[in-house]
């Protein structure tokens, strides 16, 4: 256990050295907000979905590149030969990214609440429970890139190509409402869309539909199962 806490601070200091990463989590979401908060839009709709884009950026660009550079490295392989595991690694990556999400989340509901007075969840448990389901259901996918990418390039340059369509289709950034009828549709097929939608009915106290908790269930159960049948330590 020591090992693993000594493995995740020091995976907590390579993360932030990432400029690219540190840009997607703790500002582009803010840069959102003050865009549609200064044109008079309706941010209390849009703030679950910035969140939601705080945990696809973590999980579809981030997570996929860091393990794909570790096994194209000989990282992985290497730490198979010592009493650090390789899963204790993919341990310490799942929470690093989740505390950075984590912390992109929490200042970007201080500032919405300071600048622009927006409430907090109204079902805070729900809120809180969908956050961490939609964080592992999308950590899954990216383990998913990850395993399927054969080079750390290869997976950033796919991941980004699946984040970008998916935040602007799927109600992150644009709510699907605003979109045709055609791109709506093909929204609500993407991964992103049950959390957006989770996140939006716990922000709103109206309750979660049974089929968005078990779309993001199956999501979980799927991806997790795909990537741990695929994936290659070397």
């Amino acid at each position: 256990m020591r090992a693993f806490w000594k493995l995740t601070v020091a995976e907590f200091k390579l993360f932030i050295r990432e400029p690219l990463a540190i840009f997607f989590i703790l500002a582009f979401p803010l840069i959102l907000l003050w865009l549609n908060g200064s044109q008079g839009g309706r941010i209390d709709r849009l703030l679950p979905g910035y969140v939601a884009l705080i945990l696809a950026t973590v999980g579809l660009t981030q997570l996929p590149s860091v393990l794909a550079t570790y096994r194209e490295r000989g990282i992985l392989r290497r730490l198979a030969t010592t009493p650090v595991r390789p899963a204790t690694v993919l341990g310490a990556q799942l929470v690093v990214h989740l505390a950075a999400s984590t912390i992109g989340v929490a200042l970007l509901l201080a500032v919405a609440s300071a600048f622009y007075n927006l409430p907090l969840p109204r079902a805070v448990p729900a809120a809180v429970f969908v956050y961490i389901a939609g964080a592992l259901a999308l950590y899954a996918i990216g383990f998913v890139l990850a395993a399927l990418a054969p080079n750390a390039r290869t997976a950033n340059a796919v991941g980004f190509v699946i984040y970008f369509p998916m935040i602007f289709l799927s109600g992150a950034v644009i709510p699907r409402e605003a979109l045709s009828t055609s791109m709506r549709r093909i929204g609500e097929f993407l991964p992103l869309a049950p959390v957006v939608t989770a996140l939006r009915d716990a922000w709103s106290g109206t309750g979660i539909t049974t089929l968005t908790l078990a779309a993001l269930a199956a999501m979980i159960a799927v991806a997790s199962a795909v990537g741990i049948r695929l994936f290659r330590w070397e």
